[in-house]
């Protein structure tokens, strides 16, 4: 079996310590508001569909005092629609729209917060494709956690979740992607990046959480 997507990267990086770069993203357009960046605390955690960030949350919230949202529930929400359980994405243009929107309507009564949400999404056509750093300009996150999994365990769980069958090497890929994407978003805001592998490491990754909100 390959070797998983975590291997590949470092667990944490620190951006008092490494260089800053940038790197060129999507092209969706989109602009920075720079009426509300750094009113409010947002950590953004990120990770493939079944990796386990809505288990993670739940176990987040029985020892830190901190509210999550769900971005695609917001965006669901904003749009008046169910979302796809295949998680093929048609209109990710307008969806970060809509994202961004019930962001700054949350934030008016939500100082801080975790973001579950996506670098990385899927087209309708299964292609991956990067969102734009803009949109991580506007939420302005102070830290960023991606969750990782081994990818049989993944692709069992979208099997069970939503009948949807996803091979492994597909996850792989994504995981990857997402990983990588992450971080190049981090170093651009220059704000800590964690890459938590697997559950064992929740209890890390929750001292993670506490220790920048």
């Amino acid at each position: 079996m390959p070797a998983t997507t975590a291997s590949l990267h470092p667990t944490t990086y620190n951006p008092q310590t490494a260089n800053h770069y940038n790197e060129r993203t999507a092209n969706i357009n989109q602009t920075p508001d720079n009426n509300t960046q750094g009113a409010t605390e947002v950590i953004i955690l990120g990770g493939v569909h079944g990796v386990g960030k809505s288990y993670f949350c739940s176990l987040l919230k029985q020892s830190v005092h901190v509210t999550t949202y769900s971005a695609s529930k917001l965006i669901a929400k904003q749009k008046q629609m169910t979302l796809p359980k295949d998680k093929y994405t048609k209109d990710i243009n307008e969806n970060q729209q809509h994202l961004i929107t019930a962001i700054r309507t949350l934030e008016r009564h939500t100082t801080k917060y975790l973001l579950d949400a996506h670098f990385c999404l899927l087209d309708e056509h299964g292609n991956i494709i990067k969102l734009p750093q803009t949109i991580f300009d506007q939420i302005q996150p102070k830290a960023i956690l991606i969750l990782t999994e081994d990818a049989e365990t993944i692709a069992r769980r979208r099997k069970e979740r939503d009948n949807i069958i996803v091979s492994t090497q597909q996850i792989e890929t994504h995981q990857e992607a997402e990983c990588t994407h992450s971080l190049t978003v981090a170093k651009t805001l220059k704000i800590p990046h964690k890459i938590c592998r697997g559950a064992t490491e929740y209890p890390n990754a929750i001292s993670y959480i506490e220790s920048i909100l």
